[in-house]
Formats: structure tokens, C-alpha cells, sequence
């Protein structure tokens, strides 16, 4: 089939997923921390976890495999052995978006944890990049 330019285009827009390329569309979210007796505790968990589109368990076992301790889920909370400063807990979670969130490819938030094949992937949603994790 001969297509014209227009038709082409029509069809490579129609094609095309749906997405803002917009400066600050993503922050990274702050950390609430503060010690209680022997133990670290990140308040804010949960709503870090779904800021950046991901399991609460997934981020806090990576918290937990950097910061070198023990954790305890409390509802929304998190609770480290140790006391560790609030800087510190969120240079970690910078890390974690910067590496396991941002797409390697476009640097947009779009990206989920899929299995493909019997290996975890990142795929991002708005440029179709995969890359391991």
C-alpha cells in the first residue's frame, strides 16, 4: 500500500502514547523520619512508596538492604533498627528514584515493574523502553 505523508502521520500520531513532557512533573518525595527509642521510623511509608508507583514492601526491603538492618512494617510506617538521620534516608530514596523509577531512556516517572519471561523488567508507558532490574 502506497501512503502519503499525511496519512503516515495521521497514523503515527494515532499510534503514539499519550504523555506530558512538562519539567517538574515528578518530585521526588520528601521523607518523614524520626527516632523512637532504638529505631528509625520512616512516618510516611506507604505514601512515599505510592509517589513513586511502587510497592511499599519493594521500597523499604531496597531502605532496609542499603541502610544494612532490620525493618518492621507498621501500617503506614516503616520501623529500621537503628537510628539513622532523615538525610540519610532520603539520599537512599533519591537513589532508588533516580535508578529504579526515572526510565533510563525518556527520564519520564512512567514506569512499572513487569515480569516478562520469568525476569522482572521496568517498562516504561510512555517510550516502550525495558530495562532490567
Amino acid at each position: 500500500m502506497d501512503w502519503s505523508y499525511e496519512e503516515k502521520l495521521k497514523r503515527a500520531i494515532e499510534q503514539t502514547p499519550d504523555f506530558e513532557r512538562s519539567e517538574g512533573r515528578f518530585d521526588i518525595p520528601t521523607v518523614s523520619v524520626r527516632q523512637e527509642g532504638n529505631k528509625t521510623v520512616l512516618e510516611n511509608a506507604s505514601t512515599v512508596a505510592d509517589e513513586l508507583n511502587r510497592d511499599v514492601e519493594r521500597v523499604i526491603t531496597y531502605l532496609q538492604n542499603e541502610l544494612g538492618t532490620g525493618v518492621e512494617l507498621d501500617g503506614g510506617r516503616a520501623l529500621f533498627v537503628g537510628s539513622f538521620r532523615s538525610d540519610r534516608v532520603q539520599q537512599h530514596i533519591n537513589d532508588y528514584a533516580e535508578n529504579d523509577v526515572l526510565c533510563s531512556q525518556c527520564e519520564l516517572p512512567d514506569t512499572r515493574i513487569e515480569t516478562h519471561q520469568g525476569e522482572e523488567i521496568i517498562r516504561c508507558t510512555a517510550c516502550g523502553a525495558q530495562t532490567p532490574t
